[in-house]
């Protein structure tokens, strides 16, 4: 009895090892890949007037930081912009892209970033604005019209995986404040 006992806990022991070894190789990952963007995230974040921190933790939840991502709906990179809202973005700004563009680090970062100051520019709050990222500005919209005493604040977002979206952002967003505060 006493040795199983032990060979439970040797196994619980080193399962806890590599938890933390993961936990480890995790966060180094994440501290390289913001070294990677943070240059692109500074120069877009200036420029269009959006927090740093909020562009890289639109990014840690949108695709861990992989630039070659595409989800099942179609949004590609690390920024995780559907073409048509690229395409949207490009002309707002007046310049050419191509799909295979939205592969580009620098280029994703820049049109995600020049989205997001559009929706300040249209939405009142953080979260509004994480929600129709995630949702479309459409949809956002209507939920204001249904789901708002002030029109402008979410009792309730109806979307669970837009719901789930905005609370990964704003924990991630909250901990890279703490902790890099770019």
């Amino acid at each position: 009895m006493k040795k199983a006992f032990y060979a439970l806990f040797a196994l619980l022991m080193l399962f806890i090892i590599l938890i933390g070894i993961h936990q480890c190789n995790e966060m180094a990952r994440e501290r390289r890949a913001i070294q990677l963007y943070s240059g692109s995230v500074y120069k877009y974040s200036f420029m269009y007037g959006v927090d740093a921190n909020l562009v890289l933790a639109v990014i840690k939840a949108e695709s861990d930081f992989d630039e070659n991502a595409i989800s099942s709906k179609g949004a590609v990179g690390l920024m995780q912009l559907l073409p048509s809202t690229a395409l949207f973005v490009s002309d707002k700004l007046g310049v050419e892209f191509s799909e295979e563009d939205l592969f580009d680090s620098d280029i994703n970062i820049r049109f995600g970033t020049y989205y997001l100051s559009y929706l300040f520019d249209k939405f009142a709050t953080l979260e509004t604005v994480l929600a129709a990222y995630n949702a479309g500005e459409g949809n956002v919209s209507r939920w204001l019209s249904l789901f708002s005493d002030d029109g402008k604040t979410l009792r309730q977002i109806p979307f669970e995986e837009t719901e789930r979206f905005v609370s990964r952002v704003r924990f991630h967003f909250d901990r890279y404040r703490k902790d890099y505060n770019y």
